[in-house]
């Protein structure tokens, strides 16, 4: 990366300092998520990380994108009866994940199949 010319200093006792080059050639933060850290990749180009590497350089392990908004054709609430549900995104060749306990969805737990049309 680029030196951009800011950097910041951190003191620490037993003394220690150490100085770092921060990322002011962002363009600005877009909106943050959970669990997501966000950044320079080596090349400059700002990206979602997989993983946060804090006092390190940023991975190579970057989110492809943001998915679009989903949309279900039933909306929430309670219902008496079993339906089915289908799940439809903007976002071209999205794959979208579930689970049922609530636990982070994976391909182990469950892709639903988006259709077209």
């Amino acid at each position: 990366m680029p030196d951009s010319g800011c950097h910041w200093t951190v003191n620490t006792w037993p003394l220690s300092i150490r100085t770092e080059t921060c990322c002011s050639n962002l363009s600005g933060f877009p909106q943050q998520y959970p669990s997501v850290s966000y950044g320079l990749d080596q090349n400059g180009v700002e990206r979602y990380f997989v993983e946060a590497t804090p006092g390190e350089a940023n991975s190579a392990n970057v989110y492809a994108g943001i998915v679009a908004d989903t949309t279900f054709s039933v909306d929430r609430g309670f219902y008496d009866a079993a339906f089915e549900v289908a799940i439809s995104t903007k976002t071209l060749d999205a794959a979208i994940y579930y689970s049922f306990d609530g636990s982070v969805p994976t391909p182990e737990t469950g892709l639903y199949q988006l259709h077209s049309g």
